[in-house]
């Protein structure tokens, strides 16, 4: 984005299916440290494009597991404001959230915030194996306003501020949910600027490229290395992401995936700690793995009550359990 001069992206596309849907997986949006005009809505206040309507239509409608990453650091504080219907559907469908603060600092955070991925967030098992860390650099010449997002609905909170803790006010936030085409939909919003990204210590390949590896995976895309750097080919990342729907009726979709070979473990339990379903168990390679649906049987074919159930990846280094809720 440009700041309202006519020169986005929905401004150019002329036939969107074309030029944008039938082509690429990912968008990635970057409007920096501008304040007004980081995604037209199509009201003309302050941009008459509607990048929104755009956005939204490719979320919803393509087939290739679309992703949308999104970083600004006054996006959310604008986006809360604008009144055209593709930004509220985007908001309310896709990628949840309040903003609790338009400035990081008045929120009682540091100029520049170190973050360190939620172990409930889908970055945080990344294939590094632990919390990713980066800093937000705020600067000291011009101190940088970055947004306060607390996640609603469907969103989960990545990158919790230091200070806020978790729950309370998040830096980075994302969803992952079926479209129109059944295909898995991601959009991540970020408070802060993709380029304010800093090294919370002496690493390389730097924290933005590392940053930006761990989104293009969470994408569901296979990521080579870093140029310069040693590596065995593509990396993938031990993840149980939320079922979808949630609650579900008559069936719910779990998606996952793990970073090496190895055996893997699905199994549905109730909440008396009983198992209930093996959805898996079997050796499974990385880029071989494919959603898995549960029908709300148990393992005797049989349909299950109305409740609570959770659903628990176990492979190799990781288990994680998460909820899902069963209504008749």
């Amino acid at each position: 984005p440009s700041s309202a001069v006519g020169n986005s992206l929905a401004s150019r596309v002329k036939n969107i299916q074309a030029q944008i849907i039938g082509v690429y997986k990912n968008i990635l949006w970057n409007s920096g440290t501008l304040s007004s005009g980081t995604i037209g809505d199509g009201s003309g206040n302050p941009e008459k494009s509607d990048d929104f309507a755009l956005l939204e239509q490719f979320i919803r409608t393509s087939d290739k597991g679309p992703g949308l990453y999104i970083s600004g650091d006054n996006v959310a504080e604008e986006w809360v404001t604008l009144s055209g219907a593709a930004a509220i559907l985007l908001r309310s469908d896709w990628i949840p959230f309040n903003l609790l603060d338009g400035d990081h600092t008045n929120f009682g955070e540091a100029v520049s915030p170190l973050l360190t991925g939620s172990p409930d967030g889908h970055f945080y098992d990344g294939y590094s194996g632990y919390g990713e860390r980066l800093i937000a650099y705020g600067s000291c010449a011009l101190v940088n306003n970055f947004d306060v997002l607390q996640p609603t609905g469907v969103s989960i909170e990545e990158f919790p501020y230091p200070n806020a803790g978790p729950g309370n006010g998040a830096a980075v936030i994302s969803t992952q949910t079926t479209n129109a085409q059944a295909a898995w939909a991601t959009v991540i919003l970020s408070g802060f600027s993709y380029h304010h990204i800093r090294e919370a210590a002496v690493q390389y390949p730097p924290a933005r490229v590392e940053h930006l590896r761990t989104i293009l995976v969470y994408m569901g895309n296979i990521v080579p290395d870093a140029s310069g750097v040693p590596g065995d080919g593509p990396r993938f990342a031990n993840a149980l992401f939320n079922a979808y729907p949630n609650p579900f009726n008559p069936e719910t979709t779990i998606k996952y995936t793990i970073k090496e070979r190895a055996h893997v473990s699905l199994k549905i339990y109730n909440v008396a700690g009983q198992l209930i379903r093996t959805l898996v168990d079997e050796v499974q390679d990385p880029d071989q793995i494919e959603p898995v649906r549960w029908d709300g049987a148990n393992n005797a074919a049989q349909g299950v009550s109305s409740g609570v159930y959770f659903y628990k990846l176990v492979t190799k280094n990781f288990s994680r359990t998460k909820k899902v809720v069963h209504l008749k």
